[in-house]
């Protein structure tokens, strides 16, 4: 395509010397004939050159506009972010970005997206176009923080990691290729999203993520005690629903849980998606002890195979109330049977 366009505009070049010589001629004879015949009008011969003149530029303008339209259409678009963060996560799904805290950072201050300013972080912020995901990365970051990248083709996810988690926010920005991405080979530090389909995810990062690995030590711990920590922030009213090896969600009413993680594994979607455990749950004499959240949580049995842990949490967040809860289930002993004594038989 670029050599034909090339061929054309080279034509046109070659056309426009022509009609110069034409001009130049045409120029000429015009004034011999002024000269002859008093004439004051334009003759005829230059007045078609001028107009073959304004084609030719006509159809170089519109050859222009082919090629900057195409350069358009084809341009990547990028997002920058940037304000004051210690550390967190942003979540990049459909047309929108979430920003979790991880329940260990503090919460960010003046992020805006594009310019434009983030005032609510704990309700999503719209974009105007669905990024490509899979192909997400990032182009240019500005503060000493190890980042990482990952992505499958429905998300992808930015998360800003500091070895300080209650330290003070820093100014940042990180720009990202978030559509229409172009090959970046030139950049050295240019960190794509992993490929997608890889079990388990990969992580492209800076350095080595020192909650990576307590979160793996924390799975492995909790499989061989047979216990389930949830974490989750509740904006809402729901019930976890524990059954075999299988943990799901109930909705009654307001927000959806957010930021869940089930021992130190995020679950995504849990109010259209269960979650599976390498081990069968004790179901029959579960013990809840809660270390987190502003008001009690209840657990329930609803027969030996099933019991559920109740959340019940709608205010809104602030400075000094956290809608964060964290609670552990461990395998309760059984009762011990019941002894009467009564009169002995003579």
């Amino acid at each position: 395509m670029k050599q034909k366009r090339f061929q054309t505009l080279f034509g046109l070049a070659l056309g426009l010397a022509l009609l110069a010589v034409v001009l130049f001629v045409a120029s000429v004879q015009s004034r011999a004939n002024k000269t002859q015949a008093g004439a004051s009008s334009v003759p005829k011969t230059e007045a078609k050159a001028s107009a073959a003149m304004d084609q030719v530029f006509a159809r170089l303008g519109s050859e222009q506009k082919t090629e900057a339209e195409d350069s358009a259409e084809n341009k990547e678009i990028t997002l920058t972010i940037k304000g004051e963060i210690s550390g967190g996560e942003f979540i990049f799904e459909g047309n929108t970005i979430r920003f979790s805290n991880m329940m260990i950072y503090r919460m960010p201050e003046d992020i805006t997206v594009d310019g434009k300013r983030w005032k609510d972080l704990t309700k999503p912020f719209k974009l105007g176009y669905t990024p490509d995901f899979a192909k997400a990365g990032i182009l240019e970051t500005s503060v000493r923080r190890d980042f990482y990248v990952d992505a499958t083709e429905t998300w992808f996810s930015l998360r800003i990691a500091n070895r300080s988690p209650r330290s003070n926010p820093v100014p940042f920005h990180v720009k990202l290729a978030m559509k229409d991405q172009l090959p970046h080979l030139d950049l050295g530090g240019y960190r794509p999203a992993p490929p997608v389909g890889k079990d388990p995810p990969q992580v492209m990062t800076t350095g080595p993520d020192p909650y990576v690995a307590q979160a793996e030590a924390q799975w492995n711990d909790s499989i061989k005690d047979r216990k389930i920590e949830i974490k989750a922030v509740i904006r809402g009213r729901g019930a976890f629903v524990f059954e075999g090896n299988t943990i799901s969600y109930r909705h009654e009413k307001g927000g959806c849980p957010d930021s869940v993680k089930i021992n130190g594994r995020r679950w995504t979607h849990p109010e259209t998606k269960s979650f599976e455990l390498p081990f069968k749950i004790e179901t029959a004499h579960p013990e809840l002890v809660q270390s987190e959240g502003g008001n009690l949580v209840e657990l329930t049995k609803i027969d030996d195979r099933k019991f559920e842990v109740f959340f019940d949490d709608s205010e809104r967040p602030s400075r000094t109330y956290s809608p964060v809860y964290t609670v552990t289930i461990r395998p309760g002993n059984a009762p011990k049977p019941r002894i009467e004594f009564g009169a002995l038989n003579p």
